[in-house]
């Protein structure tokens, strides 16, 4: 009769014997005169602290890799948007917006001015319903000249300001021969630069609508960082004289509709002294 019998095994704590003691040779000696059970006890023990001792620099490297990894993703996170920019490379900053305005003068009787923001932030439109100048036989001095101070309240992008770039009047235009019209615009947050526009016409200017662009330069209201509610100022004045022509006549937006667009530039400022800041 066969009877199948089960593969000798070697008892596990002579298994652990030979392999500890063939991992560190110089356990063959000690076995020999030690017993079997306080040798491998031992050499458990060894095996487990070298085995520490090589995992010790792999998590070393797995932690620093994990700081490295967050302090990367704090850096790119707290480090700005990049900044839209225009055509021209000027930035277009998020964040402006006009909160009141308040005007005066003989151009502009309250309720009669209204504005309006370009939805890129780079135009100002001020329409005005009672703003016109005229000049002719009968028509009293009174009507030759006439002018609009507007106080904007405006907040301001961190870390911009604008200069402005031009400025364009719109509106129904007649001169006779020899009649002069003269218009000019300020433009000055308090404590800073004036950027002024102004142009001089002469007849003989057939009624029409026109559109103007007085010369005017690229300033920069101020290199130095505004409060982020500064006051904006603008001035406007209107002039016609028909001193060389008496019997000529002429106007401006007879009919008081007159539109003023202040075209904006952005800027970078600094808090710091004008001489510290970018050119």
């Amino acid at each position: 009769m066969y009877v199948r019998r089960r593969p000798y095994r070697v008892p596990q704590i002579e298994s652990k014997r030979v392999t500890h003691a063939r991992r560190y040779p110089f356990l063959q000696t000690v076995m020999r005169a030690c017993p079997r059970n306080h040798v491998i006890s031992h050499a458990v023990q060894l095996d487990n602290y070298l085995s520490e001792l090589l995992l010790y620099p792999i998590m070393l490297k797995f932690i620093a890799s994990i700081i490295t990894s967050l302090f990367f993703l704090s850096a790119v996170s707290a480090s700005p948007a990049p900044v839209p920019q225009d055509l021209e490379g000027h930035p277009k900053p998020t964040g402006f917006n006009i909160t009141s305005l308040d005007v005066n003068g003989s151009g502009c009787p309250p309720g009669s001015a209204h504005y309006e923001l370009s939805n890129d932030n780079s135009a100002v439109i001020i329409t005005f319903s009672n703003y016109s100048v005229q000049a002719g036989p009968g028509i009293p001095v009174a009507e030759n000249c006439k002018n609009c101070q507007m106080t904007f309240g405006v907040q301001m992008p961190e870390g911009f300001t604008f200069a402005i770039s031009s400025v364009e009047y719109y509106g129904y235009y007649q001169l006779d021969d020899k009649v002069t019209a003269a218009q000019q615009s300020t433009s000055y947050f308090q404590d800073g630069q004036t950027a002024t526009a102004s142009s001089a016409l002469n007849g003989p200017m057939t009624g029409a609508y026109y559109a103007f662009r007085p010369d005017t330069t690229n300033i920069v209201l101020s290199r130095i960082c505004p409060v982020l509610r500064p006051r904006w100022i603008i001035g406007s004045d209107l002039r016609i004289d028909n001193f060389n022509n008496r019997n000529g006549s002429g106007s401006i937006a007879p009919g008081g509709l007159l539109r003023l667009t202040f075209y904006l530039s952005w800027e970078r400022c600094c808090n710091s002294a004008v001489s510290l800041c970018p050119p």
